[in-house]
């Protein structure tokens, strides 16, 4: 069973940062998969658990990282507006330390937004250090098309533009 990012569970809450892989436990209790034997494993910004990083499908606009597969943050227009994204903890994505690159992304890097005039999903710059580039071209704001790369620093994120309702 998946919780989606954003849901609480048994005391267990996640936030944007991951999916969670549950199963159910001794006393039928649906509780995080451990991550006992599995390398390279990282989620971030989840707290009250062990949490393992696996491959997911998810429908609806996300951002994935390009280098971790496991690493996948879900968006929606019914979110609030607009998405953090950064090293630091309190960033609505929180790109893991562990991260390949994660020393070239700034504490609050940049952030992502609907803009419902324009139906579009947005990616702005926030002042960051190494900047936000999109397929290569550095930018401060920028409309994002199914498919294209945001690099963060050297983090690279594949922005999935499947429509949500």
């Amino acid at each position: 069973m998946l919780l989606a990012a954003g849901a609480t569970l048994a005391g267990v809450s996640c936030g944007l940062a991951a999916l969670w892989l549950l199963r159910r436990g001794p006393n039928g209790q649906m509780r995080p998969a451990g991550a006992a034997g599995l390398s390279g494993a990282v989620t971030a910004g989840c707290q009250g658990a062990d949490v393992i990083g696996m491959p997911v499908s998810i429908s609806g606009p996300c951002l994935r990282s390009a280098n971790d597969e496991a690493l996948v943050w879900p968006l929606s227009r019914k979110m609030p507006m607009p998405v953090s994204i950064g090293l630091a903890a309190d960033n609505d994505i929180a790109i893991p330390a562990e991260a390949v690159g994660a020393g070239t992304v700034s504490q609050h890097h940049a952030e992502v937004y609907y803009h419902s005039d324009l139906q579009h999903w947005v990616v702005r710059d926030l002042g960051s250090t190494n900047g936000v580039h999109i397929n290569g071209i550095r930018t401060a704001h920028n409309l994002l098309e199914d498919g294209w790369i945001i690099s963060l620093g050297a983090v690279a994120l594949a922005f999935c533009a499947e429509e949500d309702m």
